[in-house]
């Protein structure tokens, strides 16, 4: 499974595009919570931690919306859009 981030110049402009890889561990404990609903909290605060330290980028910044009708799998693992901010 990928989730898709944009990102951008911080000045606004638009740079690229990246699909971001999500390991198969992530999809398991997913499912995992899907099945026991009091865990989807828990799963998806620590799902986020982990896929902002991938997204995040010295220079620009990462923005995720996922679309809930095309990718909604994807949406409940994020639980809402993100953005976040670069290093520098």
């Amino acid at each position: 499974m990928e989730i898709e981030v944009s990102y951008f110049k911080q000045s606004g402009k638009y740079y690229m595009e990246e699909k971001i890889l999500i390991p198969e561990k992530w999809i398991n404990r997913f499912n995992e919570a899907w099945l026991n609903i009091k865990l989807l909290p828990d799963f998806q605060y620590d799902f986020r931690n982990w896929f902002e330290e991938e997204i995040r980028h010295d220079e620009f910044i990462a923005v995720v919306l996922t679309d809930y009708d095309l990718q909604p799998k994807q949406s409940k693992m994020l639980g809402f859009p993100m953005m976040i901010m670069p290093n520098k």
